[in-house]
């Protein structure tokens, strides 16, 4: 299974892209969560760069695992593990075993 970035669902083959496109939404619709965890975090500690988040969603959409990978090395040890909990607790629609992979900017402001 190939990795999918949230940049090129364009190229995905036509029978898959359905399911990514209902990845990719759910996501978009999401990732307010991530910057509700980021805020938690940040009041803490001062953070900001980008993340990129890839989740292992299985056959039944459940999400199998994840990598949180930081672009920046002011995110805090919990707040990257708050976030792998939280995306990993996500599910889709979808009946293909996909890998897709996104990248988050954080700033404070």
């Amino acid at each position: 299974v190939s990795t999918i970035s949230e940049g090129s669902i364009a190229s995905v083959a036509e029978e898959q892209r359905p399911d990514v496109e209902k990845i990719s939404s759910s996501v978009n619709a999401r990732k307010g969560q991530i910057t509700q965890l980021y805020r938690q975090s940040s009041a803490v500690q001062a953070s900001s760069g980008s993340i990129t988040v890839k989740l292992f969603i299985n056959s039944n959409g459940q999400v199998d695992a994840a990598d949180v990978i930081p672009n920046s090395e002011t995110f805090t040890t919990k707040f990257l593990q708050d976030v792998k909990n939280l995306v990993e607790s996500w599910s889709f629609n979808v009946s293909r075993k996909t890998i897709y992979q996104f990248t988050l900017r954080l700033s404070q402001g």
